[in-house]
């Protein structure tokens, strides 16, 4: 059997508040929610993060025929070889621009 004055002392006396029912309403934004919303969340990320790796890859391809890179780097040169030569060069170029790109990745993850 309870004791009454405990018991009647609990009643009503909560102190955290109810959350008002406009708490538990779905998230607008932009007039969007759910999944609409998710894929939205998805591409705002990753849109801006393709523009950038490829920008950052339009910035090797005329780098590497500068006359000044060529000179400074004459292992690099497919303008001015051919043959094996300029299938070894271009072999070597290629590492280069795709340690480039990785490293361009990797700190870019390591940043994010």
């Amino acid at each position: 059997m309870p004791i009454p004055h405990l018991t009647d002392s609990f009643k009503h006396t909560d102190p955290v508040p109810m959350l008002p029912t406009f708490a538990m309403k779905q998230r607008y934004i932009l007039g969007l929610h759910g999944e609409k919303l998710r894929s939205a969340q998805i591409w705002a990320v990753i849109l801006p993060s393709y523009i950038l790796f490829g920008w950052n890859n339009a910035v090797a391809g005329p780098l590497l025929s500068l006359l000044t890179w060529v000179d400074m780097f004459p292992q690099l040169d497919t303008l001015h070889t051919t043959g094996a030569e300029e299938t070894a060069n271009s072999r070597i170029q290629g590492t280069v621009v795709a340690m480039y790109t990785l490293g361009a990745f990797i700190v870019g993850r390591i940043g994010s």
